[in-house]
């Protein structure tokens, strides 16, 4: 084994001294050329391809030098000469070389040597190639991060390392790094290469006196370390220089230097599978020669054809594209991966690709392309440096459509893709039109056969029965549905048919029948089975293409279920007519007893009026007999004004009275249309009750009714004041059962109304005399969630059992016939939709001759007190101008407040001059007395442009009295009050105008109407008509009194 260790290495030295011989011949000549500035003519691309030979030629002699360096290594006869150098100094110099092509590729670089001196007895020319080596196999290693280069002093020895932040090292190959030959199957920028750099790296370090050692972590980055004695005492005597020898570095500058160049162009070709780091060359080839072996039939065929080239040598992809350009496109990758992105994503026409390649190879490219269903077609050329029959069967036998050994003629090259190029376009072809046959023919089974089943499962289930007749009318085919329609037993012979026709309609089914021969049209008639059912037949004739009558075909329909349909739909139009009929009948009765009512409140405010227009004209005569001298008859006066003050009371019942009516028939419209809704808020639950009831206290004791408010012991218990629900559709409620138990309660002789309200943690009970009318929610009956009941009770005559089953429905009143109490048979029906919508119910009790109880009950939540503004003047509250309600007449802010009572009008704030802008004269004269009477001084004017020009005016004259607050309507002509107030806001905001307080006083009552007020700038309230004069003053007052 010794002797033939000995002659391999013989023989690789004999050898490469016969390789240096040859090279030295083909560099020279080539370096003269390309010095020569004779030769300054050259063409670029003469100068390009005589570069890539010198610089091939280059590598190929740095090859041969490194195996005649191992082999003299191995030999023993490597012999250094050693001199003492600053390796601090000697390491940055050769480390700088790689900088640029270390920042090319976009790697930190750094180099870290110590500022004094590092003396160490070296060779430099060995330590040169030991530099080169480990900072070049760091760089093809390390694709990103950073490369450090480091010399460090030590106590004995001084130490080199280069830390790169590479792919790593498995830790089963850190042990077989330094074998020759063994190379490593990893990440890196080039498979180039041959083996022996680390292995001859060693031997040199050894030669020098030193050690190599190597940290690594997988996918983290590796560090090797040069360790070298100081002095020279552990040096052979007769390799320790004088320092009169001339370095062999000049002599060995481009050999190694050419590791620089090579790393260089790593940097500039960095692997990546990025699409764009292909370069994409051709020519059109109807424009190119027809030189080199293709001729014009043959570009015709593959004219468009795309190459997709991927070699990790870029002076190989330079060259094989400089071949097939002339002729074809040409993408060129410098990775396997890379190759493989773009044949999935582009589909080229050809793969031409070399074996040995980073990342993924030559193999690998081609198993992934062959696994693919879109790239297997595709033809692979592969190119290797392995020459033999036994390489090429390797490639053959793994898919490969031909295999091209290195080195290669371009005339070669091209004809072998040429050929492939037409041989993959022809197998696609037919591999397509293969494919587009199979497709059709399967396409065109399965099309006949779906008909076939459609045809099957159509007769098979379809609700029709199908029928054929030959063209003597004979029945040949029924489907399964015919059996079931006609009731024609499936064991009898079809020819018996006509026995299950009803005998009735048997004699004209088959008088048709037996007449088709005579006229073959289609036809359609009815008639019924021996069951009872009617079926429609339907018979349509076929005929062949020369007009012959060949078959007939038919269908069975049951119609039992249409006539019945048919029947009910007539009844249900009848019904409907009868319904509309009734409705009408009720709105007229709905009409009539509602312009009952009103004419009769319109006469009574009528004759009341009249009745104080005779007081007052009794007055004035008794005024001016005063005046004048005579005797005035007091008591009279008295009298007369006591007439006077019922009839305004009788006035404000009865317009008290027409605005319920228009608040129910308005919340009516608005169930009808579905847009009644709640708007919860908090409020203080006695004080709202006891608002509702002071709104009855007139008209109560007007009719000498005693009305009363009970709290229930749950209010106290449960420490509830304050709760959490809408307390403007409650109020509405409590309206609507205070009005009639006001309506039945007159005529009694025990005249007493009671409002009970009382909280409870859990649903009320059920009286078993009691009637509950409502869609409530059991699941709201939890721990959490309180149940409000607030009734009225009455000492009235009570009802019937009759009369309460039709107490909630529309337009209906008990017995509007022999009552004699009036209404229209609306408020009831209007409160039980009010109280579904809070989830709760109502509950009636009542017997005659005993009086009546309504209540309702909702869920509710227990809620905090707070304090708000009153910022809306209606009739009873600002949700219920929503609803368009007249009929609470009292001006309330919303939720009511304990805390914050109402100013009453002796208190109002005196001396304030009020501008009134109103269209309507009469409703001017009304509010400039009722102003003037409070103490107020007052402007008019007829719109809003009037309103404007008044204000500016004041604005600029300081001697007219400064206008305090605007009482301004909404529905003006020329200028209505939403444009005004939104004019005056903006006048304010640029400074025009002063900060004016806006009240308005409209007769618009649904709450999106208020929305809109609010929102145009009417901020300080709003007051709805009717409003009260009490409340209308408060509401000033307070808007006088905040900023």
């Amino acid at each position: 084994m010794i002797r033939l260790d000995r002659a391999k290495t013989m023989f690789f030295s004999n050898v490469n001294h016969e390789l240096r011989t040859p090279l030295t011949l083909i560099l020279g000549p080539l370096n003269d050329i390309l010095a020569d500035r004779e030769t300054a003519t050259l063409s670029r691309d003469t100068r390009d391809k005589l570069t890539v030979a010198s610089r091939n030629a280059h590598r190929l002699l740095n090859l041969v030098n490194s195996l005649l360096d191992f082999s003299r290594l191995e030999a023993g006869r490597m012999h250094a000469s050693f001199k003492p150098v600053d390796l601090a100094s000697l390491s940055l110099d050769l480390a700088s070389l790689f900088r640029s092509a270390i920042k090319k590729g976009q790697i930190a670089y750094e180099v870290r040597v110590p500022k004094e001196k590092v003396e160490v007895w070296l060779d430099v020319d060995l330590w040169e190639k030991v530099v080169f080596n480990i900072i070049g196999n760091a760089f093809k290693y390390c694709l990103a991060g950073s490369i450090e280069v480091r010399v460090t002093r030590g106590p004995h020895f001084a130490e080199f390392s280069v830390t790169d932040t590479g792919c790593g090292i498995e830790e089963s190959e850190i042990g077989r790094i330094f074998e020759r030959f063994h190379r490593i199957e990893s990440s890196c920028r080039s498979q180039e290469g041959t083996g022996i750099g680390l292995s001859l790296t060693l031997e040199i370090v050894k030669l020098l006196g030193g050690t190599l050692d190597v940290q690594s972590v997988i996918d983290e980055g590796s560090t090797f370390y040069v360790r070298l004695p100081y002095g020279s005492a552990h040096l052979p005597a007769n390799q320790i220089s004088s320092g009169t020898e001339e370095s062999e570095g000049a002599r060995r500058t481009y050999q190694n230097i050419s590791i620089v160049e090579e790393a260089s162009r790593w940097a500039i070709e960095k692997p990546t599978s990025d699409l764009g780091s292909g370069s994409n060359s051709g020519s059109d080839p109807a424009t190119s020669s027809g030189s080199d072996g293709v001729t014009s039939d043959d570009a015709l065929s593959i004219r468009n054809s795309v190459i997709l080239l991927a070699d990790d040598n870029a002076d190989m992809r330079q060259y094989c594209r400089s071949i097939l350009c002339k002729k074809f496109q040409v993408v060129d990758v410098a990775d396997g991966q890379a190759a493989l992105s773009y044949a999935r994503q582009f589909s080229p026409d050809l793969v031409l690709s070399d074996i040995m390649m980073p990342r993924l190879g030559g193999f690998g490219l081609l198993k992934a392309l062959r696994e693919d269903p879109a790239t297997q077609l595709i033809p692979v050329i592969l190119l290797s440096a392995r020459a033999g029959t036994e390489a090429r069967v390797d490639g053959l036998s793994a898919g490969a459509d031909d295999y091209l050994p290195k080195p290669f003629s371009s005339k070669e090259l091209l004809a072998r893709v040429t050929t492939h190029l037409q041989l993959g376009k022809m197998r696609r072809e037919l591999e397509k039109r293969v494919h587009e046959r199979t497709r059709a023919l399967v396409e065109s089974e399965v099309r006949y056969r779906n008909l076939a089943e459609e045809y099957s499962a159509v007769t098979n289930v379809s609700p029709v029965g199908i029928f054929s007749l030959n063209s003597e009318g004979n029945l040949r085919f029924v489907n399964p549905p015919w059996y079931d329609i006609s009731g024609h037993p499936r064991d009898s012979p079809l020819d018996e048919w006509p026995n299950s026709i009803h005998p009735e309609d048997r004699d004209t089914a088959m008088a048709i029948f037996n007449n088709l021969d005579k006229h073959p049209e289609s036809t359609t008639f009815e008639f019924r089975w021996l069951h009872g059912e009617h079926t429609q037949c339907d018979i349509r004739p076929q005929f062949d293409s020369d007009g012959n009558l060949t078959s007939w075909v038919g269908s069975l329909t049951n119609i039992e279920e249409r006539r019945r349909l048919e029947i009910l739909h007539l009844q249900a139009v009848e019904q409907r007519a009868t319904d509309a009929e009734e409705m009408r009948r009720q709105q007229e009765l709905f009409i009539d007893i509602t312009s009952h009512e009103m004419r009769n409140l319109n006469s009574g405010i009528y004759n009341s009026a009249d009745l104080v227009a005779g007081s007052l004209k009794v007055l004035h005569a008794a005024a001016r007999d005063h005046q004048e001298g005579r005797p005035v008859d007091v008591f009279s006066l008295l009298s007369a004004l006591d007439q006077d003050r019922e009839a305004v009371e009788n006035i404000m019942l009865c317009s008290a009275a027409q605005g319920r009516i228009a608040d129910d028939i308005l919340r009516y419209s608005k169930l009808s249309m579905g847009l009644l809704s709640i708007s919860k808020s908090d409020f203080h639950l006695v004080n709202r009750i006891s608002e509702v009831i002071a709104m009855f206290s007139l008209e109560s004791a007007q009719k000498q009714i005693q009305l009363s408010l009970v709290v229930g012991p749950g209010v106290v218990e449960n420490n509830v004041e304050w709760i959490n629900a809408d307390p403007h559709r409650l109020s509405q409620v409590l309206i609507n059962f205070l009005t009639n138990a006001l309506r039945f309660t007159v005529t009694s002789q025990m005249k007493t109304i009671i409002v009970r309200a009382d909280i409870t943690t859990v649903i009320p009970e059920k009286s078993p005399t009691a009637m509950r009318v409502g869609d409530y929610d059991l699941d709201l009956n939890t721990g959490r969630q309180l149940w409000l009941t607030c009734g009225v009770v009455d000492s009235g005559r009570g009802l019937s059992p009759e009369d309460r089953a039709k107490l909630f429905e529309r337009f209906a009143q008990a017995n509007p016939k022999t009552d004699g109490v009036g209404g229209y048979g609306l408020g009831l029906f209007v409160s039980r939709k009010i109280i579904e919508l809070h989830h709760g119910f109502i509950t009636v009790e009542s017997r005659e001759g005993a009086g009546s109880t309504f209540s309702f009950s909702v869920p509710v939540s227990r809620a905090q007190p707070l304090v708000e503004k009153a910022s809306t003047a209606t009739s009873g509250s600002s949700s219920e101008q929503a609803s368009g309600t007249g009929a609470e007449v009292s001006l309330s802010p919303l939720p009511s407040q304990p805390s914050a009572p109402r100013a009453k009008a002796d208190t109002i704030l005196q001396g304030g001059h009020v501008l009134i802008v109103e269209d309507n004269p009469i409703n001017i004269k009304v509010l400039v007395r009722q102003m003037k009477n409070s103490g107020f001084t007052t402007t008019t004017a007829e719109n809003g442009q009037i309103a404007l020009e008044i204000l500016l005016a004041r604005e600029a004259d300081t001697t007219q009295p400064e206008i305090d607050i605007v009482l301004m309507d909404v529905e003006m002509p020329v200028c209505d009050g939403l444009t005004a107030v939104g004019m005056i806001r903006e006048y304010e905001a640029t400074g025009r105008l002063r900060r004016k307080k806006v009240i308005a006083v409209t007769g618009n009552a649904r709450q999106e109407q208020l929305d809109v007020c609010r929102a145009a700038g009417f901020q300080h309230g709003i007051a709805i008509k009717p409003y009260r004069l009490p409340e209308l003053l408060a509401l000033i007052q307070e808007a006088r009194t905040i900023p």
